[in-house]
């Protein structure tokens, strides 16, 4: 899994959830990585997880104000979603 996580990610989500981001979405993000981390989840698995609520938080937010999402907003999530999924299934991502 972790071969298979861009590098652009793991900077977007490091940013997101530092220390001195206080917003709402930012500290619930952290709490959520965190918890996982702290469970002992595998941390590719916690971070792709993690990315796939980042996006959905998101997404919801532009959806309530009316506003449009991008396509590659939804390409991206949906791309952590499907290495969660199969991740979980066992297989890697291009397995199908």
């Amino acid at each position: 899994l972790a071969s298979s996580v861009p590098y652009k990610g793991n900077v977007y989500l490091a940013d997101y959830i530092e220390e001195t981001r206080t917003f709402p979405d930012c500290v619930t993000l952290r709490k959520y990585f965190r918890d996982m981390i702290d469970s002992g989840e595998d941390k590719d698995l916690a971070f792709c997880r993690t990315m796939v609520k980042s996006f959905d938080m998101t997404i919801a937010n532009l959806i309530s104000e009316g506003a449009p999402v991008d396509t590659d907003t939804v390409s991206a999530r949906n791309y952590y979603l499907r290495l969660t999924l199969n991740e979980e299934k066992g297989r890697n991502m291009y397995e199908g």
